[in-house]
């Protein structure tokens, strides 16, 4: 019964608001009577005492739609009077109608960033993987398997997304949508915000076990894991409350009509409370390895290069920002979701496609040094080459002579000539460890024309720039 009840309505509205169409279109001089025959009989008195407080002629409703106020006084009068939210979608659709409103249609907004953004990211996944398989030689970390897993995430959730914003009219207002769309509008929002709360902590957790490779410092290390363990209870925690925010769960995408029975917590707060906190962690997240760039001895060029580096998240915490700003404009509990959510909807796939591609540029940059050798990234002293090896890192003094190639004076092939022999003797003194690992962690040199490096075992330093 519930089902043909609610066909019957759906085929009642479309049958009216078709013929207050054609009468508008056929009559410049619409009167009040031809509206409020397509109108439900709860909106009569509304629309009478509107009228009738009006100075327009009477039954004029070209004259009453030109007033400043009219669209606003009828909706609040029957939103008050109005049960149903049908009736009063109906209302809403039947005076726009008749006052010649333009219709609005923004559908292509989200479904173009969402595959343009998807499309960058997957492309800065890739190359990631190719630099460190192919170009690099280097073993893949937990760090890149959680950058894959964000990509894997958001890309479905993407398509999800753009699917069923086209069938349920993402993009336009709601009182212009038949019934069934509202509902799998309800529906696809409620899917795609819990795979954003998921894939929200995946990204954190991405540059987290990223640092993890190439800090060495047991403090930056203890601050680290807890950082991690604190970004896994948050997104499992909003993961849990997005599930099950309403019950039973169906009431989500059913609660418009407000003909179900169900309750929900408040999910503006939810939305609001999970930015907050995402945003949050995003600037102590950047402040730990930016913590460490004073105490390293370099000068103050390498030291913005190494900074700027590690800024790149600030990208993404400006897009959370903006994305905060339109969830407090356009409440999450929206009369007009279906419209007003748009450009929430197209910050958060920025948000999780730019942490994405953040994620990645280090190594971008190794594909840069190594695609154009000549392009110097925080270059090193000209004339000089610096050896860190992981051995011999004791106290006391330790030398070693060895016959090597010069970079610039390759060694004589002809009979009787002179070999270079380079003894180097390495005094170390008593320095505490972890002032040894981030000096080491940060000398900035080039990768020479081949990818390899000066040392045969691989200091932190080479982890980064490998990255």
């Amino acid at each position: 019964m519930r089902i043909i009840g609610r066909a019957s309505w759906l085929a009642a509205s479309v049958f009216l608001v078709a013929s207050t169409f054609f009468t508008t279109a056929a009559s410049a001089d619409l009167t009040l009577a031809d509206v409020l025959k397509a109108l439900p009989s709860c909106s009569y008195d509304c629309l009478t005492l509107l009228t009738e407080s009006s100075d327009c002629a009477t039954g004029n409703m070209t004259c009453y739609c030109a007033s400043p106020n009219f669209d606003d006084t009828a909706t609040t009068c029957v939103e008050s009077n109005c049960k149903l939210a049908k009736d009063i979608l109906t209302v809403k659709n039947v005076t726009q109608v008749a006052c010649k409103r333009e219709v609005r249609d923004n559908t292509k907004k989200f479904p173009t960033v969402a595959i343009v953004f998807s499309i960058l990211s997957g492309i800065f996944v890739i190359q990631r993987f190719a630099v460190k398989i192919y170009a690099s030689n280097l073993s893949l970390g937990l760090d890149d398997w959680i950058t894959l897993l964000a990509a894997l995430i958001q890309a479905p959730g993407a398509a999800i997304a753009c699917e069923g914003g086209r069938r349920s009219g993402f993009g336009r207002d709601i009182w212009t949508l038949q019934y069934d769309q509202i509902t799998d509008f309800g529906y696809y929002l409620y899917i795609y915000s819990t795979i954003y709360f998921f894939n929200v902590s995946v990204c954190k957790l991405a540059f987290l076990f990223f640092y993890l490779r190439v800090f060495p410092a047991p403090r930056v290390r203890r601050a680290l894991w807890g950082t991690i363990i604190f970004v896994l209870t948050f997104g499992l925690v909003f993961l849990f409350v997005s599930i099950f925010q309403c019950k039973p769960v169906s009431y989500y995408w059913h609660r418009w009509d407000k003909e179900h029975v169900g309750t929900c917590i408040n999910a503006s707060a939810v939305a609001w409370a999970n930015s907050g906190i995402s945003i949050g962690l995003d600037f102590f997240m950047i402040g730990i390895p930016l913590s460490q760039i004073n105490s390293l001895n370099l000068d103050w060029k390498k030291k913005i290069g190494v900074g700027a580096m590690f800024c790149v998240g600030l990208f993404v915490t400006i897009i959370s920002i903006i994305r905060l700003e339109n969830l407090i404009v356009h409440g999450w509990e929206s009369p007009n979701a279906t419209y007003e959510k748009v450009d929430v909807a197209v910050w958060s796939t920025i948000e999780i496609n730019v942490g994405i591609i953040c994620a990645c540029m280090p190594s971008l940059r190794s594909l840069i040094v190594r695609t154009f050798p000549r392009l110097h990234i925080w270059p090193s002293e000209p004339g000089t080459r610096q050896d860190f090896t992981e051995r011999n890192l004791g106290f006391g003094t330790t030398s070693r002579s060895m016959a090597e190639k010069h970079p610039d004076m390759p060694l004589p092939t002809r009979p009787g000539a002179i070999a270079l022999h380079m003894t180097y003797a390495v005094e170390f003194g008593a320095r505490d460890s972890e002032s040894m690992d981030e000096q080491r962690l940060m000398q900035m040199r080039d990768l020479d024309t081949n990818g390899s490096t000066a040392s045969p075992s691989r200091s932190p330093s080479d982890k980064l720039r490998g990255y």
